[in-house]
């Protein structure tokens, strides 16, 4: 009669003490899902971008697209994508070693630029947003310009359709500067109507002050 509780062979002892073994093993600091991370703030960062591609056209009263802006935040948005090759290759080879081999800095620095770069992106977003809102704050004045006035016609404010419109009816009814809140009130987003950031082409300029609005309004929020 054979006995119920046969002794292990030794390919199953040796599979054992390999288990044993990975199990006890500490995982390694995987600086390629931080680099994938980096990554991923970078994607979110470049978003916003495309809505720094609408400018309006103060003399025509319409909007514009900036082509060559949209180009360039498509592509970058683009590159930043192939960070999904990378994770994918990540996840299919063991490439974490090579890379914790490359990487010296500290842990505690990594952590702390990690952080910092993580918080980054959300203030630009918020500015962005203020920027896009602004632009349609501006066209729902014209709108309400238009429907309460003559000489314009109601319509999708775009620079491309040929519409005519009232240039004097919608600078009387939307003006800034003075601000008059009895016609149209701009809320927060008189200071990016008043300061002409929407009519400019100076991309820098647009994101820096979108940024600084982000960033104190974010403070003001916490």
């Amino acid at each position: 009669m054979e006995r119920s509780n046969q002794e292990p062979s030794d390919s199953q002892k040796m599979a054992k003490k390999q288990i044993a073994e990975i199990a006890s093993r500490k995982p390694p600091v995987k600086w390629d899902t931080e680099l994938v991370i980096l990554f991923y703030i970078l994607s979110v960062s470049l978003d916003p971008l495309l809505f720094y591609g609408l400018i309006l056209n103060d003399e025509r009263k319409c909007v514009v697209v900036d082509t060559k802006l949209e180009k360039i935040a498509i592509v970058l948005r683009s590159l930043a994508d192939l960070s999904y090759i990378w994770s994918i290759i990540r996840d299919i080879g063991g490439i974490a070693e090579i890379i914790v081999a490359l990487m010296t800095r500290p842990a505690v620095f990594r952590s702390i630029s990690m952080a910092i770069l993580a918080v980054l992106p959300v203030p630009q977003v918020f500015g962005a947003f203020w920027y896009f809102f602004s632009i349609q704050r501006e066209i729902a004045c014209w709108g309400h310009a238009c429907q309460s006035g003559n000489g314009c016609e109601f319509r999708i404010f775009d620079c491309d359709d040929g519409t005519l419109r009232n240039v004097t009816l919608l600078n009387d009814f939307c003006s800034v500067n003075p601000s008059s809140a009895k016609l149209f009130d701009f809320g927060i987003y008189l200071d990016a109507v008043q300061s002409g950031m929407l009519r400019s082409t100076n991309f820098r300029r647009k994101v820096m002050q979108c940024f600084s609005w982000g960033v104190r309004n974010l403070r003001f929020g916490l």
